[in-house]
């Protein structure tokens, strides 16, 4: 999940793929794919292995970080270097930089070193994995910093994971141990234009037709009949992807934005199965392209640049991708909604977190690193997502726009102040794999809607949610 404001990466893109390699459009169309050269190389003049520090630590030492840079284009890792650079004149100290490409690496690594007791000292921590080192006790707690820092928790989204994580809860036990990094959300819908206007609708306004679930299936439906396609992209084939897919839909059906709600499982509230209903909907009238369960984010994308779909649901990076490879006017929307509900979708968090087992220079040091990156100008700069603090979203989406040039910065900014998690645990991936094989079920034919998210809701009983 890669991008940056939509006015750089229509210079940056070409020099992001080149760096990324052929893997470039994986990392920014998910979290994670081949690590390609990517992983673990380092930056600022280190080797990435080994933490020193001056005599008693406190002054010329050599801080080890590890970044996530799967989703940071050429010109986000230019100003993180660039930042990097500048605190070290200042503080007198030096960093090296791990770069780590593919999400998956990037918290094997840190667990190894965690293991090994040869741990970096500051890194991102990838959403869950926050969940697991917390309760491994690998992470410093960070209250005590940011009871008097430039960092403030009231800067953040209003998102309910990023405010989860600041609030200590869950997992955390009432001890902040990560800061928000950067918000890989999903949920917009992107449509193809041509095909849109072709069965009878303004490209260039969305809200008239999209507005409701049963408006986006009726534009389908004309779509199909006008353009002879089936015209609804999904991902059907990742466990991540295809869940915050349908989350995105059953959230914006009302005022739940999580699968659990006090220990108990939702699937079959009102909004699960009103979106189960849809999708069971979308697969008995042909609407979905052959093919969907073995579709990925990638599969969905090429078959609406190759004018095979007409719509899906992604994130804000897409559409710096869907410039780069393709010709064809799109534009970008809410998610439909019901009734008076807001659009909603998925708003997960890599994260910021530093060792516990260092010393307290050490960590003193590695705060000081994380409130020189996290100002709002800096973050707009070198966050390839859209950054966790919504004081640097003006600078983020200036210029942001679909392939219509609609200014659409708005979409995300709605979308993800409203955008939900579904579980504040580390067995969230479990839910996930749950409820895809829901979804799988309902598009296959072999279930209904209705008792597809009941088997669910049992299944996640199973789990013992706590």
């Amino acid at each position: 999940m890669a991008g940056s404001n939509n006015g750089k990466l229509r210079k940056s893109r070409r020099k992001f793929l080149t760096a990324a390699g052929t893997t470039g459009s994986i990392f920014l169309a998910g979290c994670g794919g081949d690590g390609g050269s990517g992983d673990g190389s380092s930056g600022n003049g280190g080797n990435g292995s080994g933490s020193t520090d001056g005599g008693d630590g406190s002054s010329g030492g050599t801080l080890e970080m590890n970044i996530f840079s799967g989703q940071l284009s050429s010109d986000n890792l230019e100003a993180f270097h660039q930042y990097v650079s500048e605190w070290e004149s200042e503080s007198g100290w030096s960093v090296n930089v791990t770069e780590t490409a593919q999400a998956a690496n990037v918290t094997q690594t840190e667990r190894s070193r965690f293991e090994a007791g040869n741990p970096f000292d500051v890194m991102t921590v990838m959403g869950v994995a926050a969940f697991n080192f917390a309760a491994n006790d690998y992470l410093a707690s960070l209250d005590s910093f940011l009871e008097d820092s430039s960092i403030s928790s009231d800067d953040f989204a209003e998102t309910d994971l990023i405010q989860s994580i600041l609030n200590a809860e869950g997992p955390f036990n009432g001890t902040v141990q990560v800061i928000p990094m950067m918000i890989g959300h999903w949920g917009a819908l992107y449509y193809h234009a041509g095909h849109v206007e072709q069965a009878g609708y303004d490209p260039m306004s969305p809200q008239d037709y999209f507005g409701s679930p049963e408006g986006m299936l009726n534009v389908a439906r004309d779509i199909k009949e006008e353009v002879g396609i089936r015209p609804l992209g999904f991902s059907g084939a990742d466990h991540i992807h295809t869940g915050l897919q349908f989350y995105s839909n059953a959230w914006s059906r009302g005022d739940l934005n999580s699968t659990v709600v006090d220990g108990k499982p939702q699937y079959t509230a009102d909004e699960f199965i009103g979106a189960a209903e849809m999708y069971e909907t979308m697969s008995s009238e042909n609407l979905m392209p052959q093919g969907t369960l073995s579709n990925n984010a990638i599969n969905s994308r090429n078959l609406m640049i190759e004018g095979q779909t007409s719509m899906y649901l992604v994130g804000s990076w897409e559409s710096a991708i869907i410039k780069e490879e393709s010709d064809i006017e799109f534009g970008i929307t809410y998610v439909p909604t019901l009734g008076n509900a807001s659009p909603s979708g998925f708003g997960g968090s890599p994260t910021w977190g530093i060792a516990k087992s260092i010393s307290d220079e050490r960590k003193r040091q590695s705060w000081s690193l994380l409130e020189y990156l996290m100002t709002a100008e800096r973050q707009a700069k070198w966050s390839g997502l859209v950054p966790s603090l919504s004081t640097a979203w003006d600078a983020y989406f200036e210029g942001y726009t679909d392939g219509l040039d609609r200014d659409v910065g708005q979409v995300f900014q709605d979308q993800i102040s409203n955008s939900g998690w579904p579980y504040l645990s580390a067995n969230v991936g479990t839910l996930n794999s749950i409820t895809q094989s829901a979804v799988q079920n309902i598009i296959s034919g072999k279930m209904s809607a209705q008792k597809a998210m009941e088997q669910a809701n049992q299944q996640a009983n199973q789990q013992a949610i706590e």
